[in-house]
């Protein structure tokens, strides 16, 4: 096991709209201190060495500060994915972590829409703030955007964004209809809209930011020249682990009883060796050639493993589903020649 993703509460100051978690109210049953740093132990002696901090806002946990006081001493390598909209003291000490990354999102560029989407007067000055500060202690930062049909007009101003204080911006192009995000189907972008999208910002790549910019989304569609900048989900290497204890075959996996798996207890204990998690050791081993659609004809299944299995679950109720997004780029006639194996008449 790589790494783990831990949401350390569910406790949230903002109410976004595109949150999968529904975030907002602290569980009752949320994880100690002890879980956590037990956890990123055990995964530290079994070879891992990446814990991710998310929520819910993980900077309004009181012991944050000791948490990751601890896991900086454990040696592993952090990332905290924050809305950077706490009025913390933690925030001007997270340059004094070892190996601390911090990922972050704004929805959009025009201050008012990134308020509006947040449910927070003021969220987009306070990240903005945050942002500066933790870029001038050089913190990398990556900066998430939901792209949708309403903000897809502002990739130029997020490139630039990125060009200017050195984030790398992460479009993300997929609606995980999950939570409070099931509200934006309506809005979500068609693969028309993606591929208009990814020509701004190969011209960015092309243009010399090639730093600057990391891709989610399935290999397939990615031309060659451009792979290296994608960033390819390692499910099965990888737990999500709940606020509250459960284990998912990633974070966006929590309520999909066919992805969640074990409890926390079980390797905490001694009972479950990490390696051995049922979950992830299920889908480690993943068969591709179970694989459906779209992902039955293509190159890249081996690579991917079909992409985003909770999308897949979410959108075909199967997890051989093919990657929804693929799927449809092939259904409108749009899916690259270059990465399909052969073309049979009357379809998949």
């Amino acid at each position: 096991m790589k790494s783990a993703f831990i949401h350390v509460t569910n406790a949230c100051n903002l109410t976004c709209q595109h949150c999968a978690y529904s975030s907002g109210k602290k569980f009752t049953d949320e994880l100690s201190y002890s879980d956590i740093i037990k956890l990123a132990t055990i995964l530290k002696k079994s070879g891992g060495h990446t814990i991710m901090i998310g929520g819910g806002e993980p900077l309004l946990r009181p012991d944050i500060e000791t948490i990751l006081n601890t896991l900086s001493d454990l040696d592993m390598d952090i990332s905290v994915e924050t809305n950077l909209t706490v009025n913390s003291p933690i925030i001007k000490k997270l340059h004094t972590y070892k190996k601390l990354k911090i990922t972050t999102s704004i929805d959009s560029m025009n201050e008012n829409d990134h308020d509006a989407f947040r449910g927070k007067k003021g969220a987009f000055q306070t990240t903005l703030s945050n942002i500066t500060y933790l870029r001038s202690k050089n913190i990398p930062i990556r900066l998430n955007a939901l792209i949708l049909k309403t903000n897809m007009h502002e990739i130029d101003d997020y490139l630039n964004f990125a060009k200017k204080t050195g984030v790398i911006f992460r479009p993300l192009m997929r609606l995980i209809d999950s939570g409070r995000a099931t509200n934006l189907k309506s809005i979500a972008l068609e693969p028309k809209d993606i591929r208009h999208i990814l020509e701004k910002i190969f011209l960015f790549i092309e243009n010399g930011n090639e730093k600057l910019v990391t891709l989610y989304l399935p290999p397939a569609l990615i031309p060659p020249k451009y792979i290296k900048f994608k960033y390819l989900c390692d499910w099965g290497n990888f737990i999500g682990v709940s606020a509250n204890g459960n284990i998912g075959l990633c974070p966006a996996a929590y309520g999909i009883d066919e992805l969640m798996g074990n409890h926390i207890s079980e390797i905490i204990n001694g009972k479950t060796p990490i390696n051995n998690i049922g979950i992830a050791s299920q889908y480690k081993k993943f068969n591709c050639n179970q694989l459906t659609g779209i992902c039955k004809k293509c190159v890249a299944r081996e690579y991917c493993r079909g992409g985003c299995r909770v999308d897949a679950y979410l959108t075909y109720g199967s997890t051989t589903a093919p990657d929804p997004i693929c799927q449809k780029f092939y259904d409108q006639h749009l899916f690259p020649q270059y990465a399909l194996e052969q073309e049979k008449k009357g379809g998949i």
